[in-house]
């Protein structure tokens, strides 16, 4: 596991502070349409909500884009100093330190959600399964919404919306890890192969 002295303390508060920023923005926005259901606060049908669009490509892949480099120069410079060797070890502290940062997000995002809708509605309940709840209002068709009912379970929606982030947070935090660790090897080795006049 990634220790916290690699952790840029001033940069994580930034940066977490203006994801929180954003996530709140999001919920507003949520807000502006009917919502009246818990999954109206965290992923909107339309927009918004504390795990939605503006939250994770604004949000979430602004700060990983900034925070990873930092944290991986961090870590390898402190592993160069220390001599160690092993290639391997050094690739799975940075894959499980991507697999943590995402869970982290998510349950953030789930977290702001359900509180947001505790606080702005008084209940957590999930209404997207009944003509109540805003799936059955954007729906043009009407009498097609028996069809959507057994998707529309809880179960089935959170494992839908914490896959999906999860898996969405995690591919991006392997991409950048891994671009900076093979731009990082090809510029060096040009720069040891390759005399600039």
């Amino acid at each position: 596991m990634i220790d916290l002295k690699y952790m840029p303390k001033l940069w994580v508060l930034l940066l977490f502070g203006y994801f929180l920023l954003l996530m709140i923005l999001d919920i507003h926005q949520a807000r502006e349409f009917i919502s009246n259901s818990l999954f109206d606060f965290i992923v909107h049908p339309l927009s918004g909500g504390s795990a939605g669009t503006l939250t994770l490509f604004l949000g979430i892949y602004p700060v990983l884009a900034i925070l990873i480099p930092l944290i991986v120069d961090k870590m390898e410079n402190d592993m160069v100093v220390i001599r160690i060797r092993n290639k391997k070890e050094l690739f799975y502290q940075h894959f499980i330190f991507s697999i943590v940062i995402s869970a982290i997000f998510v349950i953030v995002m789930v977290l702001a959600g359900g509180m947001a809708s505790n606080l702005l509605t008084g209940s957590v309940k999930n209404l997207w399964p009944t003509e109540k709840g805003s799936i059955y209002f954007y729906l043009e068709n009407k009498t097609s919404f028996p069809i959507y009912i057994p998707q529309l379970t809880s179960f089935k929606v959170w494992l839908y919306i914490i896959s999906s982030r999860f898996l969405a947070i995690l591919s991006i935090a392997v991409l950048l890890i891994f671009l900076k660790l093979v731009l990082k090897k090809t510029v060096m080795y040009c720069l040891s192969h390759y005399h600039f006049y």
